[in-house]
């Protein structure tokens, strides 16, 4: 992959959406997923964040990450193409999930993001995940 500033610019804002999950970061969470419409076997049905409020956003995703005791996402592999104002990223990400009895889960992840550059930053606006079933 060829490490231009575009490239970078387009991680840091994938990886500021990453952080906010793993810090459980509610602000940051909404202002990386504001944009987004999210499909994919997680999500049968079209998630589109322009329909809900900032408030519903925090409200479910402090509810998510009451349900367990800790939660980190990282990337196994990362791919980025940029055709002009518009980029793709995809590969395959680990969630670590720690439940609330100190059990753990670890669950593979297919992902793909679709980011746009507006008024000068990176927007995510399509986003789909699914997790592959021959996990261990």
């Amino acid at each position: 992959m060829e490490e231009t500033g575009e490239h970078k610019e387009l991680l840091n804002a994938m990886n500021k959406w990453v952080s906010a999950w793993n810090d459980k970061d509610t602000d940051a969470g909404w202002e990386a997923e504001k944009d987004v419409i999210g499909f994919g076997w997680r999500s049968p049905n079209l998630r589109d964040r322009s329909q809900m409020t900032k408030d519903k956003f925090k409200w479910n995703m402090e509810n998510f990450n009451a349900l367990i005791k800790d939660f980190h996402g990282s990337y196994e592999n990362l791919v980025v193409r940029i055709i002009g104002d518009t980029g793709l990223l995809w590969g395959i990400y680990t969630e670590r999930i720690t439940e609330l009895d100190d059990s753990v889960r670890v669950v593979k992840v297919r992902y793909s993001s679709t980011w746009m550059k507006l008024d000068g930053k990176w927007t995510q606006v399509m986003g789909h995940r699914d997790i592959q079933f021959n996990n261990p």
